[in-house]
Order: structure tokens, then sequence, then C-alpha cells
């Protein structure tokens, strides 16, 4: 029986199909990512298990958020824009409208990959987005295509042990998650690259990396 997921960004597209679990995914075993680089210092974290067990989760951790980092980046501040223009909308009329273009914009921007995208890499994602955005899967849902298609969407996710309602815990149980985020943003950890393809997401990276400039002279960083 194949599993249904709905990520974050396919709220506007369709239902995705996998015939493989997520539990069974989540044992991917990372291989040629060393921690133990000369000159990189890991930071005191309180550890739980065994330190193996520990290194295990931090490489398969980074592994993953390497390669969704720059896409939730850009994928939250379409979102975060969206957002912002709708809370001062008070037209019904005008909101509708303005829903569907933004549909149109995010199927354009990433409707490709997330039909590619694996049910891990969906969950890092969902888990990145809720922390730039404060908004769950099904927040987004409800928000771009009503209460009760996000109703229906989670009654399936949760049939196939999945949940709409994912959330972030950087002191709980995303503390490697948070830990690995905070070495990316300081700049130790190099991410896959995404650029935008729509006009709409070029106009918002070019926009980001202007305030992530002025924020980086701010802190008098050259």
């Amino acid at each position: 029986m194949k599993m249904l997921i709905i990520y974050v960004l396919t709220i506007v597209i369709s239902i995705a199909s996998f015939s493989q679990g997520i539990n069974n995914e989540i044992k991917l075993q990372v291989i040629g990512e060393d921690i133990s680089t000369p000159g990189y210092v890991l930071n005191d974290v309180l550890i739980k298990g065994d330190n193996s067990e520990y290194l295990k989760n931090y490489r398969t951790t980074r592994y993953f958020l390497r390669r969704v980092y720059t896409y939730s980046q850009l994928a939250s501040a379409m979102l975060n824009e969206y957002q912002d223009s709708i809370s001062h909308m008070t037209s019904k009329r005008d909101k509708r409208k303005y829903l569907k273009q933004a549909n149109k914009e995010l199927k354009d921007e990433f409707g490709e990959e997330i039909k590619n995208m694996s049910i891990t890499r969906g969950v890092y994602l969902n888990k990145l987005i809720f922390r730039e955005t404060g908004l769950t899967t099904y927040d987004i849902i409800k928000d771009y295509r009503g209460g009760g298609k996000a109703a229906f969407l989670q009654t399936l996710c949760r049939l196939n042990g999945q949940d709409l309602k994912l959330t972030y815990s950087p002191e709980g149980e995303d503390v490697i998650m948070e830990r690995i985020i905070k070495e990316i943003e300081a700049g130790k950890i190099k991410t896959l690259p995404r650029t935008a393809v729509t006009q709409k997401g070029k106009h918002i990276q070019k926009n980001k990396k202007k305030k992530n400039l002025r924020k980086t002279k701010g802190n008098g960083v050259m």
C-alpha cells in the first residue's frame, strides 16, 4: 500500500504518493561526511545515549539539512510575504484572488521538485519552514485551501503515520537539528545552493540576500 503524505508546498499542488515508509528511510547510512575535521570543534551539548548514536544522528541530520536548508529559506520567505500581504487585506474577494495567484507562484517555483522529494527530506523541510514562519503544514493548507481540505488531508496522513501538524522543538527532539542550523548560519557548514526559477522567487531571494548583507555589516562582519 502506498503512503500518502503532504509536504508544506504540495498544499497547492497535489498529494504525493510514496512506496517507502519514513522509518525505513530515516535509517539511511550517511557515508563520506565526517565531523572530525581538523580545527572543527563541536560545541558542548547534552547527549542522551552513547556517543556513537549521537554522532550517527548528527551526521544523518546534517546530511539532510545541507540539502533542504536553502530550499526552505526561499519557501519560508515566500510564505512570510504572502502571509504579511494577506494580513493587510479586508476584502474576502481580494484575499481569494491573491491566494489563487500565490498558489500558482508556489507551484511554478517548487512543483516539480516536490513531486520527487523523499519523505525524510519533506519532514526536515516542514520543520525548517515551521521554524521560520511558525506555520505547520496543516495551518498552510487551511489558509490556502480551506479548513475542510486541511482536515481531510490530516485524516489521510494520520492513517498512514504522518502528521500535518508537525512542529519544531529546538530544545527537545530537534536539539541536534537546531545545533546544525546554528552552525550553518555561522558559516561552519556549507549548504547546497538552490537558485530561484520564477520571477517572484528571484525577487524574494534577491531581497533576502540584501537583508542578510545589511545584517552582516551591522554586526561588523566583513
